[in-house]
């Protein structure tokens, strides 16, 4: 663990648990997150207080626990409103296609499984490198 504050909110029991409740589409559980932790935030002092994971890197997070078998994709809806220019693109399959909302769900395994759920990169067998040697100052 890189720190004590992370150990309040993990990202990866976090998406379990929301997902537990049925489910839900990759921003959804991002924003739940963040005002999860903006929730936390508001009992730390100013100096205290931890940013929330941005979206690129909760979408990286999460992109690893469907390549382990944790979530799976539950089924996708079109866009409710689509933004002021017209309608989102996507490639899937080497195609570009119109965007849709993906919904995702616990699989059999994301259920059940723990260890997977804290630490990803290490259920997929990476090693994370070691610290470099700290350079001594210049005097």
């Amino acid at each position: 663990m890189r720190g004590r504050a992370a150990s309040v909110i993990r990202t990866g029991a976090f998406i379990k648990q929301h997902l537990e409740q049925g489910p839900a589409y990759i921003g959804e559980i991002h924003r739940a997150l963040k005002d999860a932790w903006r929730a936390e935030n508001q009992t730390r002092a100013r100096a205290d207080q931890v940013r929330p994971p941005t979206y690129e890197s909760f979408g990286k997070y999460f992109r690893l626990c469907r390549e382990l078998g944790l979530v799976e994709l539950d089924h996708e809806e079109p866009m409710e409103e689509p933004p002021p220019g017209g309608p989102l693109k996507s490639i899937r399959d080497g195609k570009i296609v119109e965007s849709s909302r993906r919904y995702y769900r616990l699989t059999a395994r994301g259920s059940s499984e723990i260890s997977a759920w804290e630490d990803p990169l290490a259920a997929l067998g990476y090693t994370r490198p070691a610290p470099a040697p700290k350079k001594a100052k210049k005097k």
